[in-house]
């Protein structure tokens, strides 16, 4: 890689770290918000097994590449099952307001994953999940109007998450511009 593209890459590289901690930070801050032992485990038990997942996958662990797919499926599964669960202890309109932070926190965390790659089919995954992210947190920003430290903490992440976004597209349109970055 040239000088010039060492600058875009390591914007590219930061972009990733910045919606990396943004994660995080994100299942923390829904963690202090939601003030139910139910709803947190809940929601600890659907997320944090994807991050892992898709922290290995990154680190490339032999099982996990092997195995990726059953795995995904059984995901899949164990994010179905508080789902089920949970529709039995809360009315259904609390329910899918509660569900909007773990598709928010999966989004982003779809996001990350693919935040680097080279594959057009993965970037394009890239885009659609950043894309979801934003959508999916516009009624999440409407309902933390009501508390005020959720809302600034809460538009400060949007804001980090939407930076790592902007350095990571820019970068690469750039090195695209160059010729320093074909996608496969």
């Amino acid at each position: 890689m040239s000088i010039k593209g060492k600058v875009e890459g390591i914007s590219r590289f930061v972009g990733y770290i910045i919606i990396l901690i943004s994660i995080v930070l994100e299942m923390i801050l829904v963690l202090i918000l939601l003030d139910n032992l139910i709803l947190n485990l809940s929601l600890i038990f659907i997320t944090t097994p994807a991050f892992v997942f898709s922290i290995l996958l990154k680190v490339e662990q032999d099982f996990v590449v092997k195995y990726a797919r059953i795995i995904f499926y059984l995901l899949i599964i164990e994010i179905i099952i508080p789902s089920i669960v949970l529709l039995e202890f809360y009315v259904p309109g609390f329910i899918i307001k509660f569900y909007l932070f773990p598709c928010s926190i999966l989004l982003l965390i779809t996001c990350w994953h693919t935040s680097l790659t080279l594959h057009k089919n993965k970037k394009i995954i890239f885009l659609i999940s950043s894309v979801g992210y934003f959508c999916v947190n516009a009624p999440i920003w409407v309902k933390s109007i009501v508390i005020p430290f959720f809302s600034v903490a809460n538009v400060y992440l949007k804001l980090t998450v939407f930076l790592g976004i902007i350095l990571i597209i820019t970068a690469e349109l750039i090195m695209k511009k160059k010729g320093l970055l074909n996608y496969i």
